[in-house]
């Protein structure tokens, strides 16, 4: 046999053990390569979902943390104009605002409503109206301290309104410079 022969016939057989690899290679993959590609399809399907789901997380999250800021605002509304009139804490406010300022507290009264007037002014009445809860003060100090407290009223946390300010010197020795001064306040409540 002729060199060239042996050469062919050996390129015969490499490119057949080539071809018939290749057949079975491929019909023993190829359901693994099908089952592959089917799972990748499957999966980007399901990543969608996912990112989807996520999005929606996402909104919940955003509208869960509105609700709970809103809930600040709602607290702070309560402590402005609260639900009922908590004269203790009108009280304890008061107090503190005036020693913070450097005034005595010599009186605090109040006046609510009545039970009657409270139900004549409800009526029929679709919107609720706040109710108020007028306080008269009676404080002693210097004309300084007595404008302090009434910036401290101002920007206080509790909404109150000054009716009515009334001052009169002490007098004497002792009372150079110091004052009585008698307040109207309206505060409010729901």
């Amino acid at each position: 046999m002729k060199y060239t022969t042996r050469r062919n016939i050996s390129l015969l057989i490499s490119l057949a053990l080539m071809v018939s690899a290749l057949v079975v290679f491929f019909s023993l993959d190829w359901p693994t390569i099908s089952n592959i590609s089917e799972s990748s399809k499957k999966l980007s399907q399901v990543k969608a979902k996912y990112d989807e789901q996520f999005q929606s997380v996402q909104v919940a999250k955003s509208i869960i943390n509105q609700y709970k800021s809103l809930s600040g605002v709602s607290q702070t509304i309560s402590l402005s104009v609260p639900r009922g009139p908590e004269i203790q804490n009108v009280v304890a406010q008061l107090d503190n605002l005036a020693s913070q300022s450097g005034l005595e507290v010599q009186s605090i009264n109040f006046d609510m409503p009545t039970l009657s007037a409270l139900v004549a002014e409800r009526g029929d009445q679709l919107a609720k109206k706040n109710r108020i809860l007028n306080i008269s003060l009676s404080l002693n100090g210097s004309y300084e301290s007595f404008k302090t407290w009434l910036s401290s009223v101002e920007s206080n946390i509790r909404l109150m309104d000054v009716e009515n300010i009334s001052f009169a010197s002490l007098g004497g020795a002792t009372g150079v410079g110091r004052f009585n001064f008698k307040v109207s306040l309206s505060a409010y409540y729901q």
